[in-house]
């Protein structure tokens, strides 16, 4: 079986001729992770690489960097995956991306999410901690983050991660070292995030405990995010409970719930738990008037106060419903707002007032 065959299954964003030249980047990515010195079986040139087998392949691969060859390339933009094919001497015949990405859309939330610690809303109490840690090297091997919805917990565990990985100088994450800009561009391969309200099996959790003995491919630690743990079976906590317990020194997990009770006393005994509150309205209201003055929004007074009382604390609800409202060319109006949240303008009570 050629080795070529191996990449039949190509990542959805861009597009390559299937011929020899795709060794090239195999070997060229053996190289890159010096699999060629803990391994002397590894060839010397890509020549040689023809004769070796695509589960040959496959295998070293994944035990020296704890992924697929497809997962690595997947972990990729566009951009990076069209730069290793050109470094690896590939002609790129095409890159497909649907939309060009300056047309694409991207909501508010996204578009305005934090980067440091500084920018997280309402949640001085767990960044005072974690950059106390960060400072000081004394992180916990397990985090669990819980609070309701849109409070910043897969945000925050985002950061630490990038902040555990930072080899800049100064606070961390500095957002310059090249951990922090592969992160950015979504490259960063020792940051796994997985949803347990989709991957809840024992099997899922196996893949996990399997890889965690490799050493990170490219940062000092290798992140495990895990999002909607509560959703995780009885089985595959139980899988989680020893490797949750005594993970590699290289190795933090990161757990995430809107429903801390629905997870097992065994998990939480093992876990740093830092609690998201609801975020007020008044830095709601300030973080939604940053934002249209940003965007060249005017909002008529009153209209962002009524969103956050609607947004109920979470910020991701607030710009969703900022969203919704904004008309462009036009200034948000209160009764606009009120429309779309099916919410009953002023009038109606002052005269109730007046009865």
């Amino acid at each position: 079986m050629e080795l070529k065959n191996l990449f039949e299954q190509q990542p959805p964003y861009y597009e390559i001729l299937l011929n020899s030249d795709v060794l090239k980047l195999g070997y060229s990515l053996l190289t890159k992770h010096s699999l060629n010195e803990k391994d002397g079986k590894s060839p010397a040139n890509v020549n040689n690489l023809l004769k070796y087998n695509a589960s040959y392949f496959s295998r070293r691969f994944h035990q020296y960097t704890g992924f697929t060859f497809v997962e690595y390339l997947n972990r990729c933009r566009t951009s990076l995956a069209a730069q290793m094919l050109l470094e690896a001497g590939i002609a790129v015949e095409r890159i497909h991306t649907g939309i060009p990405e300056e047309l694409m859309h991207i909501a508010l939330y996204r578009e305005f999410r934090p980067v440091t610690f500084d920018e997280l809303i309402g949640q001085d109490h767990i960044v005072r901690i974690l950059k106390n840690q960060i400072r000081t090297g004394n992180t916990s091997h397990a985090y669990l983050f819980s609070g309701t919805r849109g409070t910043g917990k897969t945000t925050t565990a985002r950061i630490l991660a990038k902040a555990l990985n930072c080899t800049g100088e100064g606070e961390k994450p500095c957002g310059h070292c090249e951990s922090c800009r592969s992160f950015a561009e979504g490259s960063f391969v020792d940051v796994i995030e997985m949803d347990a309200a989709s991957h809840r099996g024992v099997n899922d959790i196996h893949e996990i405990t399997d890889s965690v003995m490799y050493a990170p491919a490219a940062g000092n630690y290798k992140v495990y995010i895990i999002d909607e743990v509560h959703m995780l079976s009885n089985e595959a906590f139980n899988a989680l409970l020893k490797t949750l317990e005594e993970p590699p020194e290289h190795v933090v997990f990161i757990l995430a719930t809107t429903e801390p009770q629905k997870v097992p006393a065994t998990i939480l005994s093992r876990c740093m738990k830092l609690d998201f509150r609801r975020v007020s309205e008044k830095l709601l209201v300030e973080n939604m008037r940053a934002i249209c003055e940003k965007k060249g929004i005017e909002a008529e007074q009153g209209t962002l106060s009524l969103i956050a009382v609607s947004a109920d604390g979470s910020v991701r609800d607030s710009l969703s419903i900022l969203e919704q409202c904004i008309c462009p060319g036009e200034p948000l109006r209160r009764d606009d707002v009120a429309a779309v949240l099916g919410t009953a303008g002023v009038e109606p009570l002052l005269k109730l007032t007046d009865l």
